[in-house]
Parts: C-alpha cells; sequence; structure tokens
C-alpha cells in the first residue's frame, strides 16, 4: 500500500470512530481540529488523523494537571 492510501484509510477510520463519540464532543472536536472550510469539505484534510491524535493527546494532558 502506498503512502497516499494508507494515509486515506488512517483517515477514513478516525472519522468513522468519531462518530461513536456523543455529538457535543464530536462537535467539539472538529471545531478544534478543522477550520470552517475544511468543516464544509466531503472529505477530511490529509493530515486528519494527526490533528485529531494532538487533539486527544493535549485533552489528556490538560486533564492530569
Amino acid at each position: 500500500m502506498d503512502p497516499e492510501e494508507e494515509r486515506f484509510l488512517r483517515n477514513t477510520a478516525i472519522a468513522e470512530a468519531l462518530l461513536a463519540l456523543p455529538s457535543d464532543k464530536r462537535d467539539r472536536l472538529l471545531l478544534e481540529v478543522l477550520t470552517e472550510e475544511e468543516r464544509q469539505l466531503p472529505t477530511p484534510p490529509d493530515d486528519f488523523y494527526e490533528r485529531v491524535q494532538e487533539y486527544f493527546a493535549s485533552q489528556r494532558d490538560d486533564g492530569s494537571q
């Protein structure tokens, strides 16, 4: 699998996993990791997976202090 396919599958998997979150938490996450323009696009940006991982890491760090 080439890196582009891998990135696409990773982004798709994380987007589908976010559907399991309560809508208020999902909406808050999307507001934090996506720009207004990106929220209007049919597919997530290339670095969506990384942004979500960073978001959860920052939430975990904020909660442990």
